[in-house]
């Protein structure tokens, strides 16, 4: 469980600090849905099988 809460609050900060800078909420709402697609995508394709470098590299 703190390996999920820690690295959620650390982005937590840097996308506050990003938005403060940059300004355009529908940016970071783009590029946040277009990551999390690509991350659900590549854990779909993990199995009891799937090799240890994958795990890591996903």
């Amino acid at each position: 469980m703190l390996a999920l809460i820690v690295p959620l609050f650390i982005a937590a900060i840097v996308q506050g600090f990003a938005l403060s800078k940059v300004g355009i909420v529908p940016l970071f709402w783009i590029v946040g849905g277009a990551l999390g697609a690509i991350g659900c995508g590549l854990f779909y394709t993990m199995d009891a099988y799937t090799s240890t470098g994958k795990w890591i590299g996903y």
